[in-house]
Formats: C-alpha cells, sequence, structure tokens
C-alpha cells in the first residue's frame, strides 16, 4: 500500500512540474497583435513598462497603445516597425 501512495505522489508531482513548465512555455510562444488579450499580452505591457514604453495600466488587451509602445520600442531598436 505505501508503494503505491509513494507512486501517486511522484506521479503528481512530475505532473505539477511539467504543467508549470508548459505554461511557462506558452508565454512568448504567440506573436502579438492589436486585438489580442491574455496572460502574454499583460506580461509585454509589463516589460514595456519597466523600460518606459509603456505609461498606462497593464490590462492583458493589445490595443493602439500597446501597438504604438512596441513601434516605439521597435524603432530605437533598429527593428521592423510593424508593432507586432
Amino acid at each position: 500500500m505505501k508503494k503505491y501512495i509513494r507512486i501517486w505522489v511522484i506521479a503528481a508531482l512530475f505532473m505539477i512540474v511539467f504543467a508549470s513548465a508548459a505554461q511557462a512555455a506558452a508565454l512568448g510562444s504567440r506573436s502579438l497583435k492589436t486585438g489580442m488579450s491574455g496572460e502574454d499580452v499583460a506580461e509585454l505591457q509589463q516589460l514595456l513598462k519597466r523600460i518606459g514604453y509603456f505609461n498606462t495600466n497593464v490590462t492583458g488587451y493589445y490595443g493602439d497603445i500597446t501597438r504604438a509602445s512596441v513601434i516605439k520600442f521597435q524603432s530605437n531598436h533598429g527593428l521592423t516597425r510593424d508593432g507586432i
């Protein structure tokens, strides 16, 4: 009986660890553009805010303000100015 409990606990730990890793991998795995929303958009906004490109509240919605912030960042770093 103890053997089965130990196996179950180990299996549960693996599921927790790999589920967390899968969720973390999902962030940044899609191109973001106007009209999108989600945790990854909020993370982008937080990062832009931290470095001075996003000067409003983080909403998790990729609207015109987020797009303008991304374009400004892209422009200042020699990247294609597409807002994506």
